[in-house]
Formats: structure tokens, sequence, C-alpha cells
């Protein structure tokens, strides 16, 4: 049985109509029919090659995957981020996520990074991740910076310079840090110290940093001035603070 296998924008329909098993047989094993997997299709009005969705689509995947957030990340939308509008404080948090990641690009000065911080469960994480999730679909080159696990794996190779700077200029160098749970748990002096390098490197350079801490940030000057203040600086016209015990987003957001 010989069968012509129409255009790819005719091949939907044609298969609905011819939907014997010869037919499928006959089908090449594509995972692209538009492109037939050479992630190249010919653009109609210039009649150049231009990258075809899929290609653009898997692009978008392993830019996510290489972030290090890509599974933490996918169902941390604003979406999904359900407030109770009788809470003013989640919906400007809310609100200032959005606007923050709407006028990113506009963003030019020192003052171009954002902080959630103070009660646990408020949903600081989800907001970060959100902003990070929307960054990274325009193809931003965002780090993930997990507090404790990052913290750890770094004083373990502080005396190891290569080690410890290559595992550093990750994070100096991206787009975007996004830095999760800052501080959580006993914090040390030499953590102190690094965190201090990073933040203060990102300021001096004007590179962005979305930071997220179970801390005020009374408690994160109490720890050290000098790292609160940079926070204060960095993020400056952008920092919410969730104070109260009633804050808790996953029991009143959800």
């Amino acid at each position: 049985m010989n069968l012509e296998i129409p255009r790819p924008e005719n091949l939907v329909s044609w298969m609905k109509v011819n939907s014997s098993m010869e037919v499928k047989k006959a089908l090449p094993k594509y995972r692209c029919y538009i492109c037939k997997d050479w992630g190249l299709v010919q653009n109609p009005n210039t009649r150049e090659q231009q990258d075809c969705a899929c290609k653009k689509a898997q692009d978008l995947k392993r830019h996510m995957e290489a972030s290090g957030i890509y599974e933490l990340a996918r169902d941390k939308t604003f979406e999904k981020f359900l407030v109770d509008k009788g809470n003013p404080l989640l919906c400007r948090a809310k609100r200032l996520g959005m606007n923050y990641t709407e006028n990113f690009e506009h963003k030019k000065g020192p003052h171009n990074s954002v902080a959630f911080l103070g009660t646990v469960g408020a949903g600081k994480t989800h907001l970060s991740f959100a902003i990070a999730n929307e960054l990274l679909k325009r193809n931003m080159d965002v780090a993930y910076f997990p507090y404790r696990e990052e913290i750890t794996r770094l004083k373990q190779n502080i005396i190891n310079e290569k080690v410890y700077q290559n595992r550093m200029n990750i994070f100096k160098n991206a787009r975007v840090l996004l830095l999760d749970d800052l501080f959580k748990g006993k914090v040390t002096e030499s953590e102190i110290s690094i965190i201090f390098e990073l933040i203060n490197d990102r300021y001096l350079r004007k590179k962005a940093t979305i930071i997220s801490s179970e801390l005020t940030i009374h408690r994160l000057m109490d720890i050290d001035e000098a790292v609160g203040s940079r926070i204060l600086e960095v993020a400056k016209g952008s920092i919410i603070q969730f104070q109260e015990p009633k804050m808790n987003y996953r029991l009143y957001g959800q």
C-alpha cells in the first residue's frame, strides 16, 4: 500500500481520516513532524532558515535544567500563588514579584534586586522561584544558591582556592542569582565572610539577586551589619518582610 504523506500542517487532519495500521507504519518516526527533527524550518516570508518551535522548547528546557532549579521551579508560578484578598501583605508581595519581573530589563542600577524576608511558610521561596521561572523563560542566566547546601560545599573547599573560586564564580557571574534561605541554621564567621564576598561582588557589578530568608532585615543586621546593609542597598524599594504568625501562606493562601 503506497501512501502519500501530506505536508506537516495537514498531517493531523490526514491522520484522523487515515487511521489504519498501514498509515501508522508508513509514518516516519519523528519527534517533531514539522521540522522532521532537523530543528530548522523555512520562514515562508523570507525563505530563510529559522529555529523550529521544537528546538526553542528544547533549548529552553536545557537552559532551565542547567540553572539547577528546573525541577523545583517549574510548578512555582505567580498563577499558582493563590492569596486571600483580605491579606494585603501577601497581595502586595505577589504584586511586587510580578512588577519586578515585568520591569526587570529596566533595572540597570545597583538597586536591581528583590528580597522576601521573615515568617516561615509565608511564600517567600514560591515567589522567588516564580520570578526565576519567568526570567528563565526569557533565556536569562539564572543560578540557584540553596543556602545550607551550597555554603557547606564552599566551606569544604575553601582551602582549595581553585575549586572554591570556580564554584563562587558560577554565582558571582550569573546575570541573576537566586539566594534561597539565607543564613538558615547556625551561622559561622566563615559563612558570613563567604556571603558578603558574594553579595558585595554582585552589588559592585550591578548584578541582580533574588533573596529569601526566614530572618528579618533587623535580624540580618544583628548577624552581620555589612551583609544586612548590603541587602538593604541592593534591594532598596523591593523588600517584603513577613512578620506576623498569621502570614503562613501554606495555611492561608491555598
